[in-house]
C-alpha cells in the first residue's frame, strides 16, 4: 500500500500555518560542516557539537561580526560550524516575521524568526540560502532554522515571513498511517525522498506541555537521505512514490512526535506536522515535490 506525504503544486490548498494558537518548538538538522542558520527568537542555545563562534553581517558592517551561542538576536543569519550532523532544538517562537532596513548594494544575513513554518522574503533582488550538504542556491523560501544571504539592489526594507501560504496539506493520519505490524511495541516509519534534492528529517518527542522531553535512544530520529538521482520533479500528484525513491526507516516509542520535513530544493516549504504515533504500527511519508513551485 502507497501513501503520500503531501509534495508541493501551485494552487495546492494550504494547511493554516503550525503554531497558530500556541507556538510548537523548531527543530531544525544541520548536516556536518559550515551552514547558514537561524536562532528564530532564541538569545542563547548550547550546540556543544558546533564550534564556539558564530559570523554574521549586518546593515552597514564593513567585515563579520563574531558572536557566540550565548549573544544571539531573533531575525539575524548566521554561519556556523557543525562537527557533525546535529539537530538544533529551538524554543517556540511565536514572532512569524522581521524586518530590516538595508543599504544599496549590501549583502547582509537575516534568518528565519518563526518555528512555526518556512519563511518567505520580499523586498530583495538576490538571495541564496546554503548548507554543508549541497552548498549554495538561490531562493526566497527559507525553512525554520535557515539563514540567507540576501541583497536589495535600491536598498530599502527587506521581510522575512512566516504564512499559510508555504504550509503544505497534510492529511494526516489518512495519507500516512499504514497498519499494524510486529515492531517491539515501537511505531516504525518509512520516509521517503521521492525528489532530486536531498531531504532533512525530524521525528521528536514532544511533552503534553510543548516542550521536548529529555531525549533517549527511543524517542527521536534524525538525519539526512540523499537526493534521488533516478527522480525529477512531478508535474501531477503521483499514485504512488517510485521504486528508485531513497529512503530512512526509523523506530521510535509510541506517543506524541513533531515531524519535519525539509529538502533543499528552492522553493519548497518545510512540512510541518505533530502526531500521535501508536505502537506496533507502521507509518509511511514519501516526500514529493512538483512543478510549478510558487
Amino acid at each position: 500500500m502507497a501513501c503520500l506525504l503531501a509534495g508541493v503544486l501551485a494552487g495546492s490548498r494550504p494547511l493554516p500555518v503550525q503554531g497558530t494558537g500556541a507556538p510548537k518548538p523548531g527543530y531544525t538538522v544541520m548536516p556536518a560542516g559550515w551552514n547558514l542558520i537561524s536562532s528564530a527568537t532564541a538569545v542563547s542555545l548550547d550546540v556543544p557539537s558546533a564550534g564556539p563562534s558564530l559570523y554574521t553581517l549586518q546593515p552597514g558592517d564593513a567585515s563579520y561580526q563574531t558572536l557566540n551561542w550565548q549573544q544571539l538576536q531573533a531575525g539575524y543569519g548566521y554561519w556556523a560550524l557543525f562537527r557533525e550532523n546535529t539537530a538544533v532544538h529551538l524554543p517556540p517562537s511565536s514572532q512569524e516575521s522581521y524586518s530590516v532596513d538595508v543599504p544599496a548594494g549590501q549583502w547582509v544575513m537575516v534568518g528565519n524568526p518563526s518555528t512555526s513554518g518556512s519563511a518567505r522574503l520580499t523586498g530583495v533582488d538576490q538571495a541564496f540560502i546554503y548548507s554543508a550538504l549541497s552548498g549554495y542556491r538561490a531562493d526566497t523560501l527559507i525553512p525554520v532554522g535557515y539563514g540567507a544571504f540576501v541583497l536589495s539592489n535600491r536598498g530599502g526594507r527587506i521581510t522575512v515571513s512566516a504564512g499559510p501560504a508555504d504550509s503544505p496539506e497534510v492529511d494526516y493520519p489518512a495519507c500516512c498511517r499504514i497498519g499494524s505490524g510486529d515492531y517491539g511495541g515501537n511505531a516504525q516509519i518509512e520516509i521517503l525522498d521521492d525528489s532530486p534534492f536531498a531531504l532533512f528529517y525530524g521525528v521528536r518527542a514532544v511533552a503534553a506541555t510543548g516542550a521536548f522531553p529529555l531525549a533517549t535512544p527511543n524517542n527521536y530520529a534524525y538525519g539526512a537521505i540523499a537526493a534521488c538521482t533516478a527522480c525529477d520533479e512531478y508535474t501531477s500528484p503521483p499514485a504512488a512514490c517510485r521504486s528508485s525513491a531513497s529512503m530512512r526507516t526509523v523506530d521510535v516509542a509510541p506517543g506524541e512526535y513533531l515531524i519535519r520535513l525539509t529538502t533543499d530544493g528552492p522553493r519548497v516549504p518545510d512540512i510541518i506536522l505533530q502526531v500521535t504515533l501508536e505502537p506496533n504500527t507502521h507509518y509511511y511519508f514519501c516526500r514529493w515535490i512538483g512543478t510549478g513551485r510558487t
